[in-house]
């Protein structure tokens, strides 16, 4: 009789052990997650939509900007007139001209209206001046002729953008008087 008091309590026990938790319930896929949009800061730049004027193909024009503070950047807008493929590029300033080429687009294909390409992060100094740069292969980059914050130009073949890329240094740039391209520089996190 013992023996069998032991064996129902060790049955009992192995049965206990391998009951399912009914509470349990069976998994699922996980929810589906939003993907964040970037946010981006407009750090520097002329991003207002008062446009009043085109500039020529085959013409680097540029828009020079002081830094208030320091900044990193990964991003470079412009607003076209018409659908072109552009380049943007960030130059350092030379004595009021465009120097040395610190980072660019490469050649994006471009619609009609605001065109953002990714660049490199690239960080900025506080009390620097710098230059937005850009071209295109058509027709296309939509200025104002309402401020004048420094505004250069310079003749240059879409041919030798597409084989080296933004020039490394120019000089010889030309004064346009009250213009300022629309483009500007931001970081999107």
């Amino acid at each position: 009789m013992k023996n069998l008091v032991l064996t129902f309590v060790f049955v009992l026990l192995l049965f206990a052990g391998c009951k399912q938790n009914t509470n349990n319930v069976e998994p699922t896929s996980p929810e589906p997650t939003a993907t964040a949009t970037p946010v981006c800061d407009i750090l520097f730049g002329y991003n207002l939509d008062n446009d009043s004027n085109n500039f020529l193909e085959n013409s680097l024009v540029g828009s020079l900007f002081e830094m208030s503070d320091e900044a990193n950047i990964n991003r470079l807008s412009v607003k076209l007139n018409v659908d072109s493929d552009y380049s943007i590029g960030i130059y350092t300033d030379n004595a009021g001209e465009p120097g040395t080429l610190l980072v660019e687009t490469g050649i994006k294909n471009g619609l009609a209206g605001w065109n953002t390409a990714d660049i490199g992060l690239t960080t900025l100094s506080s009390g620097e001046k710098y230059w937005l740069i850009s071209i295109t292969q058509n027709k296309g980059v939509r200025v104002c002729t309402s401020v004048n914050r420094g505004y250069k130009g310079y003749t240059y073949a879409w041919s030798d953008i597409v084989s080296d890329g933004m020039p490394s240094s120019l000089s010889g740039w030309i004064s346009v008087s009250l213009c300022e391209q629309k483009i500007y520089a931001s970081y999107c996190n």
